[in-house]
C-alpha cells in the first residue's frame, strides 16, 4: 500500500461521491419546490373539469343521449344512462375516473356522491345547476354546470 501525502489532492472516487450527493440533494430540493400552490391546483382542476363537461355535452348533443356526472371530494366520472343504471362513458377521454389532487380541498353543494343527471335535452333532472368549490380562500374557484355550459367563477360568485 502506498501512502499519499497531504498535498496529493482528491481522488476520482471522492469527486464522484460529491457529485452524486450534490445531484441527490438538488433533486430533492427541486421536488420540494415543484408543488404548485393550491390556487394553481384549484385553477388547473377547474379547467380540466370544465373541459370534460364541455366534451360530455358535445357528445350528448351529437348522439342524443342523456349523461350524468358522479362526483365526490376525491374525483369525478362522466357516465351514460343505460337500462337500469349508469355505465362508463364510451368516449376514451371521459371513461376514466378523474381524481383531484389530494392536497386540494373540494366541496359540492347538494349532490355529493350522487349522479347529477342531464337529460338528452341538456336539462338537469332537478332543474338546478351543479356547483363544486375547488380550493380555499382567495384562490378558491367554483365550477358551475347548468347542463349546457360549465364555467369557472371565483368561489361564492355567480
Amino acid at each position: 500500500m502506498t501512502r499519499r501525502s497531504g498535498t496529493a489532492g482528491v481522488t476520482l472516487v471522492e469527486m464522484l461521491v460529491v457529485l452524486v450527493l450534490i445531484g441527490v440533494l438538488s433533486g430533492a430540493v427541486a421536488l420540494g419546490l415543484s408543488h404548485r400552490p393550491s390556487g394553481d391546483q384549484a385553477e388547473l382542476s377547474a379547467l380540466k373539469l370544465t373541459a370534460d363537461l364541455d366534451r360530455a355535452v358535445r357528445y350528448a348533443l351529437d348522439h342524443q343521449l342523456a349523461f350524468g356526472l358522479k362526483a365526490d371530494p376525491q374525483g369525478y366520472s362522466v357516465l351514460l344512462s343505460s337500462e337500469g343504471g349508469w355505465r362508463p362513458h364510451p368516449d376514451p377521454a371521459l371513461q376514466e375516473v378523474k381524481l383531484f389532487p389530494s392536497s386540494l380541498r373540494i366541496s359540492m353543494q347538494d349532490h355529493d356522491g350522487v349522479v347529477f343527471r342531464v337529460s338528452r335535452t341538456l336539462v338537469p333532472d332537478d332543474n338546478r345547476p351543479w356547483r363544486a368549490t375547488l380550493g380555499r380562500g382567495a384562490s378558491a374557484r367554483d365550477v358551475v354546470f347548468d347542463g349546457i355550459t360549465a364555467r369557472i367563477v371565483p368561489a361564492g360568485g355567480g
